[in-house]
């Protein structure tokens, strides 16, 4: 079952964000807060009966560059636990960030992957994502922070 994440799933939400990108639980705490309060995100769990197996959080973006798409949503993560994949957890969860997508009026979403992550490069080309580049991205410090 695909169905939106509620505080009452808040525990189990960043026990799953934490095995997906490595930080500290405090951090993900922090911007899970701050993420929670904005009507531009949303979470969708995937549960085995009472068990939460996978989850994906998507924003609305007013511009996403790489598409150069005025407004869009983006994928920002998704993850499904390894004894629950290819069962077609991911692509429900997929399905479910894009009608809220269609919902704010969005004919398009957006991912990314890291480089040198092949596997998630092959699955977003699966769930019908086109690649658009491969980018670097860099930045220089020109004050240091206060």
């Amino acid at each position: 079952m695909i169905r939106p994440l509620t505080a009452a799933d808040r525990a189990v939400h960043l026990d799953m964000r934490g095995r997906l990108w490595s930080a500290p639980r405090n951090e993900h705490e922090a911007e899970l807060g701050a993420l929670e309060t904005k009507t531009s995100f949303t979470a969708f769990g995937a549960f085995a009966g009472e068990r939460a197996v996978g989850f994906a959080e998507a924003t609305f973006r007013e511009f996403v560059p790489t598409i150069g798409v005025m407004p869009a949503v983006y994928l920002e993560g998704i993850w499904v636990e390894e004894g629950y994949r290819r069962r077609g957890i991911a692509t429900a969860l997929v399905r479910a960030v894009e009608a809220w997508a269609l919902l704010l009026g969005c004919s398009d979403i957006a991912s990314d992957a890291l480089l040198d992550n092949t596997d998630s490069q092959a699955w977003h080309r699966c769930q019908g994502f086109a690649e658009l580049n491969q980018t670097v991205n860099f930045a220089k410090k020109i004050r240091p922070d206060p």
